[in-house]
């Protein structure tokens, strides 16, 4: 997948045999939630201009892009909707554009913005505080 980042093939579906998504589990008792993701990346092909902008701890949307037959995963700052980076390629990103799709969002906390910028990406919970 050169030159996608965080991307997936928009033909594939992505979800378990089950076509319940991520793990296939029915809601209910002691099911693991395989979209309770939370992890840690580098983001790619970022903006310089608006990578200036951010400071360690700020909280970005993660937003799903769809373009061409790709779907990839991108970072925005969330009160001017400027797009930092995408994540890059990984089951990781994969599995949170399943998520997505399921209705699932997320948010993305900076962690550091020197060299480059790394987030901790994690399921947003309204009303809780990132």
């Amino acid at each position: 997948m050169a030159g996608n980042s965080g991307g997936r093939n928009k033909q594939g579906s992505g979800s378990t045999e089950s076509g319940k998504g991520p793990g296939g589990g029915s809601a209910g008792g002691g099911s693991k939630d395989d979209c309770d993701l939370s992890f840690r990346t580098s983001l790619q092909g970022l903006d310089p201009a608006v990578v200036k902008k951010l400071k360690k701890g700020d909280v970005l949307s993660v937003d799903k892009v769809d373009s061409n037959l790709y779907s990839s995963v991108v970072c925005r700052i969330i009160t001017t909707g400027e797009t930092v980076g995408s994540l890059a390629s990984s089951d990781k990103a994969l599995a949170l554009i399943d998520c997505i799709d399921l209705g699932h969002v997320y948010r993305a906390k900076v962690v550091d913005v020197t060299p480059g910028c790394s987030v901790q990406v994690s399921r947003y919970k309204k009303g809780a505080t990132q």
